[in-house]
């Protein structure tokens, strides 16, 4: 139970506080297919019946009608049984509808046929964690860094996995592994692996590495919710605000205290 925690947030803090911000690892249905549109290393099809139920399938899903998504992938793949991006987009749409059983098999039979995918990967992973399987989940990140080792995704898995276990120390090891290889790439991730950063650092309670890296994630593209907007920008005004407090309480406690030159000297410096 302690471990399902981060699935809706790490604590109660980090999870109010980055609502809406943390990193949404599904990637989206990818767009429609044309006979031209290949994919090194990648087995699209050469059916044009396929292609239709994939088109199909795509246009569906922007309705959100997740029932006719899936018949029509699976038509799809009835048709060609090689059509990995049916595999991997009917098992996001399982997903999706919280079939996480069926989503973790289409998902296994598009790495079945192409290991080195990057996306059923990277969704088997996330559909784990979803289920609370995670060696399941630490295992399918760790082989992805191994069978493909360019990717930023199976190390930002790996400190997905290793802050909701709780142990920073490592988490922090892979996701400075993953923010290297997005910045190596120029990749438009490169605000998600700073976010989880400053997700991390936030259960660690941990407050200036915290709006370090949440600064670096909005520097790098990522729309922050407004309550994290206010944390970057509070400094200044939580500094007048402590301030001022300390000048109010050194006041009261002045008024309350015999006259004393050390008790003015404390005023003075508080308040200058």
């Amino acid at each position: 139970l302690r471990q399902s925690i981060l699935i809706i947030g790490i604590i109660l803090f980090s999870q109010s506080l980055f609502a809406g911000n943390t990193p949404n690892r599904d990637r989206m249905i990818k767009s429609p297919l044309n006979q031209e549109k290949k994919i090194t290393g990648y087995n699209s099809t050469d059916s044009e019946i396929a292609l239709n139920y994939y088109n199909k399938a795509y246009d569906y899903s922007k309705n959100g009608d997740f029932n006719k998504v899936i018949e029509n992938y699976k038509l799809a793949i009835a048709e060609d049984s090689l059509f990995i991006e049916a595999y991997d987009n009917i098992g996001l749409a399982f997903r999706q509808m919280n079939e996480l059983d069926s989503a973790v098999y289409y998902y296994k039979l598009s790495l079945s046929l192409y290991p080195e995918g990057v996306f059923a990967n990277q969704n088997l992973g996330v559909a784990y964690m979803a289920m609370e399987e995670y060696d399941n989940a630490l295992l399918t990140y760790q082989n992805m860094t191994k069978i493909i080792p360019d990717s930023p995704e199976g190390y930002y898995g790996i400190a997905q996995v290793k802050a909701t276990t709780f142990d920073y120390e490592e988490a922090l090891e892979a996701i400075d592994i993953a923010i290297e290889k997005y910045e190596e790439q120029s990749s438009s991730l490169l605000s998600d692996g700073y976010l989880l950063k400053a997700y991390i650092f936030s259960d660690m309670k941990d407050k200036p590495n915290m709006k370090k890296n949440l600064i670096l994630a909005k520097e790098n593209g990522a729309n922050l919710s407004k309550d994290l907007e206010k944390l970057i920008s509070s400094d200044s005004e939580e500094e007048k605000v402590s301030e001022e407090v300390q000048v109010i309480k050194a006041i009261n406690w002045y008024l309350e205290t015999p006259l004393k030159e050390e008790n003015k000297d404390k005023i003075k410096k508080i308040g200058s």
